[in-house]
This record gives structure tokens, sequence and C-alpha cells, in this order.
């Protein structure tokens, strides 16, 4: 097998799930994935990635039926990591996808503070790095259209910092939905990590009825 792929099948054996990849506009290096246990009810029924030259990256989406619900779309994203103007398009493009049909759940590294909130110390930060990562538009367009599930159970944990001994500290790891609020019924970051990454995973609760 080729390296690549001994990669995906090694975290498809220890997840327990199956991962539905899109390419990256950067390479290999970038590629986007949404993982499944389709054993649990949800079995994949269409893949739709975005790859096209607007998304720094792309977006993994597939459509999946969940028993008891219906149809709803998972989404990997990973905006621009040092442009907040390509960010913001990302983020407008973002908001086409959320008028398409089925509500969706979106993961990803968003590269740049959520909307609202205080903004994080940049004390030992490059003045240039600071004023993209604190340039909120992108997240103030998401906004428009999702729910921040983090937001909306009031956690402010950051994901990214903790390896700079704090410095820049915020949530640039959020998940997002097009669901109702009400159906955010857990948010979690995991902590565990922060010896072997510079970000720190979140998982999401959804209650959906039925």
């Amino acid at each position: 097998l080729a390296p690549r792929t001994r990669t995906v099948s090694a975290a498809e054996k220890a997840l327990g799930m199956r991962g539905y990849f899109a390419r990256s506009n950067r390479g290999p290096g970038g590629d986007l994935a949404v993982f499944v246990r389709e054993s649990s009810g949800i079995r994949v029924v269409e893949l739709r990635h975005e790859e096209t030259p607007v998304w720094w990256h792309g977006v993994a989406l597939v459509i999946a039926e969940v028993d008891g619900f219906g149809l709803l779309r998972f989404a990997s994203a990973h905006l621009a990591p040092s442009s907040p103007a390509q960010r913001e398009i990302e983020a407008e493009a973002f908001g086409m996808l959320c008028e398409q049909p089925y509500p969706l759940i979106a993961g990803g590294d968003w590269n740049a503070v959520p909307a609202g909130g205080d903004p994080p110390g940049t004390e030992g930060i490059h003045t240039g790095k600071a004023r993209r990562k604190l340039d909120d538009r992108a997240a103030r367009a998401l906004a428009e259209f999702m729910t921040d599930a983090g937001a909306h159970l009031h956690s402010t944990v950051p994901t990214v910092g903790h390896a700079r001994d704090g410095k820049l500290n915020y949530r640039c790891d959020r998940v997002y939905t097009t669901l109702p609020p009400e159906t955010v019924t857990g948010f979690q970051v995991i902590r565990d990590m922060d010896q072997d990454s510079d970000h720190r995973p979140v998982t999401a609760q959804f209650t959906l009825g039925g």
C-alpha cells in the first residue's frame, strides 16, 4: 500500500469508522476527511466534496441517512491559515452550503478567533500574525447561517496556544451546525493530547428526535 493509503487504513481501523476524503488544493498534506461509524446507524448515501479553487484547501462533505432522523450532512473544513480575506470568501461560500437541502454539521480548523468573546493576548506574537488571527470577519459570516456549538454551550476553552506557553490561545477548532440550537446537548475540548499536538480535539453531541 502507498503511505497515504496505509495511514487511512490505520486511522479507519483505530476509529472503527470509514473515512471519506476530499483532495486539498494545496496537496495531499492538506486533505480533509469525514469519518463515519456506519454500524451506529449512519449510512453515507452521497459524497458532495468541495474541491474548487474558491477553497484554500477544500471541504470534505458527505450526505448520510441517520436512523430515526433522516438525511443529514457532515463536513470537515480547514480555512486559509494566513489570509483573513480568503477566509471570509470561504465563510461566504459556507453560507451557500448552508442553504442547500438537509441540515449540516461542520467541524474544522477555522484558523482565526470565533465571533464575539474577549480577544486573546498577543504579547510575543508577530504583529502581522496577530492581526490575521484576530480578524473575525469569517467567524461572523459563519454565524449568520450556523450555530457555534461550543459558544452555544458557553465553552471558552482554547484549542490552540497551549503549545506556545499560552500565547495567542483561542478557540480555533470549532463545530458549527444548521440544526436547531436546542439539538446541541454536549461539547468538550479534549486536553489529554496536549503533548502530542498543537491543536486540541473537540467533540460535540447532538440529540435528534425520533
